[in-house]
């Protein structure tokens, strides 16, 4: 599953134009995405209840991508997202410190480690 996490900035929120394109993007990947808002979901593959949503400037909003073409759905949204006002907050490739999956590559143990001393120290 991918996930994305972000903040929409367009001053009249994700209104029907760009709502509708979003609809067009997704509906052309096999994966599910769907759209998650202050404890509302709705399919980003259906435009009703995607405005159903209402999304406003400043609302942070998660979208969770599953399918087997999910990581190709991922890129196409981000796309979208940067392209019509959006701040991208978080990606699941992520952790919260910022750490890219490459770069954990045969440090895991190590980096677990310090992330429980850390934890354990606060």
């Amino acid at each position: 599953m991918e996930k994305i996490k972000f903040k929409f900035n367009d001053e009249a929120g994700l209104h029907a134009r760009p709502a509708g394109n979003l609809v067009k993007i997704v509906s052309g990947f096999d994966s599910s995405v769907v759209m998650n808002k202050g404890g509302k979901c709705a399919s980003a593959k259906g435009l009703f209840a995607l405005m159903g949503l209402s999304i406003k400037k400043g609302d942070k909003v998660e979208i969770e991508i599953e399918g087997k073409d999910e990581a190709e759905a991922r890129k196409a949204i981000e796309e979208f997202l940067l392209n019509n006002s959006a701040d991208i907050l978080e990606k699941n490739e992520e952790n919260v410190a910022g750490i890219s999956a490459e770069s954990l590559e045969g440090n895991t143990e190590e980096i677990l480690a310090e992330d429980s001393a850390e934890v354990q120290s606060n």
